[in-house]
């Protein structure tokens, strides 16, 4: 055969697979029609109280975004300062639906918060929508604007005192950035009763007056029921609190009889406001075991174990901070003294080797 009509046949062959797999490719995605937001109105102007947080500001409304082929869409609502256009937009809410209600208080806290506008001040912003698939890239709406006034955001200290008989008996610091904050603090027999301050001296204090588990500014003395380590939980945006007793133990395959089954308590020791541990009956003989911490033989409402257990990336390798509801932490078979200290946000944890 002609070398010739060999490179023809060759070459049209090739063209017929190229042109079969593009057939097999299907169409690309595109946009036909953005989302469209349709309440509330632009042009609006608004001044946020702190007396409506509770309410709805706006329940937003848009158009759906239309492709050219049909997909599960999804829609994000940004917000940014008019004169910024979108440069460093804040996420007010993803959802599937073709509407987003958001409270006043919630609002008021990104716009405070994240955006960084100033409390009483008027500023003008822009809001809108982006829609996406799977694998597509955001496709936005035209921009809505509206002039709106913030008030003071939540109260965000840099920490919080727990004060009993007038001295300050634990320090309570924050876990994140939506004003949640927590620390243990021993209450002895002689003095069930605390205050939660925003400086040593108390100068200014919460309490609780009703009782009704929101503290209140100058309130009442917050009781508690007995003596004990107690895990104090507060957040200053809704001013909401708990106080839990806890009694901490160590429970796993590394405590007798290795099956999870059994707690071996830990003692407080009130001078060194720490919970330990001196044990020979620790770890398996036979095998590597594992333990973590657990409060009142349960592992609910937390327990800790130390670094990422396949869902908590966040969490990194073990590094003696216990993490919630973190990795089953590991020891070989020995004698040692487990220390857990609570006295201050980010905990720790100690395990030492001792002769018998």
């Amino acid at each position: 055969m002609n070398k010739k009509i060999i490179i023809s046949i060759l070459v049209s062959f090739f063209v017929m697979i190229f042109y079969s797999c593009e057939k097999q490719a299907g169409p690309v995605l595109e946009i036909v029609k953005t989302a469209s937001v349709t309440e509330p109105t632009s042009g609006g102007t608004y001044v946020l109280s702190n007396a409506d947080a509770d309410n709805v500001f706006a329940n937003f409304k848009w158009t759906a975004a239309e492709y050219n082929v049909a997909i599960s869409v999804s829609y994000s609502l940004e917000v940014d300062l008019k004169s910024d256009n979108f440069a460093n937009p804040v996420v007010l809410g993803t959802t599937d639906a073709d509407s987003l209600e958001i409270t006043v208080f919630d609002f008021n806290k990104i716009l405070t918060n994240t955006l960084g506008l100033e409390e009483n001040v008027a500023a003008d912003i822009s809001i809108r929508v982006g829609s996406y698939g799977a694998d597509s890239e955001k496709a936005y709406s035209e921009a809505i604007d509206m002039n709106v006034t913030p008030y003071a955001p939540p109260n965000a200290p840099d920490s919080l005192f727990v004060i009993s008989g007038g001295v300050v008996i634990a320090k309570i610091l924050p876990v994140d950035e939506d004003g949640n904050y927590e620390g243990y603090a021993w209450l002895p027999t002689a003095d069930l009763t605390f205050i939660i301050a925003e400086d040593r001296d108390g100068t200014v204090y919460y309490g609780d007056n009703e009782p009704d588990d929101v503290l209140d500014l100058s309130g009442s003395d917050i009781v508690v029921p007995a003596e004990g380590h107690y895990k104090i939980n507060i957040n200053t945006f809704d001013m909401s609190y708990t106080a839990i007793a806890q009694a901490w133990g160590i429970i796993g395959s590394a405590v007798d009889p290795y099956d999870w089954s059994v707690d071996v308590d830990m003692a407080y020791l009130v001078s060194e406001g720490v919970w330990q541990i001196s044990t020979d009956t620790l770890a398996n003989p036979i095998i590597t075991g594992e333990f973590k911490f657990r409060p009142n033989d349960s592992w609910d409402p937390l327990n800790y174990g130390d670094g990422d257990d396949g869902s908590h990336p966040e969490y990194g390798a073990p590094n003696g901070i216990p993490n919630e509801y973190g990795a089953n932490i590991a020891i070989s078979a020995g004698n040692y003294k487990i220390t857990l200290d609570l006295r201050e946000y980010p905990y720790s944890y100690t395990v030492m080797p001792i002769a018998k």
